[in-house]
């Protein structure tokens, strides 16, 4: 506590973000350029886990092919990455091409939830050089349990000036 009382205790809620299953399923449909147009599909993606390391991947796509991937991934957390390495213009082709056919993606849980879903009508699968998307599957984390949720940190002094301390003796002891 210091002179300026109104600053000295915050509150806020905390949501936990929605969990999906461990069983996903990928669908990818590339786009394809007119013939003789001298582009081609240099699509691909990646799931990188919360360490950072690549779990799962795929490239390598024919124009307007039709991809489905289902895969099983640990608890915890990911990023999901989708590259245009040709051209740049995503899944959905410049507008000056003509008689081309725009492509999407989609990541959903085996439950039906769906993680992302870029369409031409959402304009997420126009995203230039690459998109990302961040996700959990699995119990999130600890702190949803009902001790944790209520435990509080401590920042101090306050005001600081070349140190500050954080405090986290409330949440007790570390689980696995």
């Amino acid at each position: 506590s210091d002179e300026y009382s109104n600053n000295n205790r915050y509150t806020t809620q905390y949501t936990t973000p929605k969990s999906f299953s461990n069983k996903l399923i990928l669908a990818l449909k590339t786009d394809k350029y007119p013939a003789n147009s001298g582009y081609s599909n240099d699509i691909r993606w990646e799931i990188r886990d919360g360490s950072g390391a690549v779990v799962r991947e795929g490239s390598g796509y024919a124009d307007a092919e039709q991809v489905r991937d289902t895969f099983q991934l640990a608890n915890g957390c990911y990023r999901f990455s989708i590259f245009d390495d040709g051209f740049g213009e995503g899944l959905n082709p410049w507008v000056f091409q003509t008689n081309y056919t725009a492509g999407n993606y989609s990541i959903k849980d085996d439950k039906n939830s769906t993680i992302i879903s870029a369409t031409g009508t959402n304009r997420l699968s126009n995203f230039g050089k690459y998109a990302t998307h961040t996700f959990s599957v699995g119990p999130v984390n600890s702190v949803a349990n009902d001790n944790k949720a209520k435990a509080e940190l401590t920042l101090y002094p306050n005001p600081a000036k070349d140190k500050l301390n954080l405090d986290l003796t409330s949440f007790g002891e570390a689980e696995e």
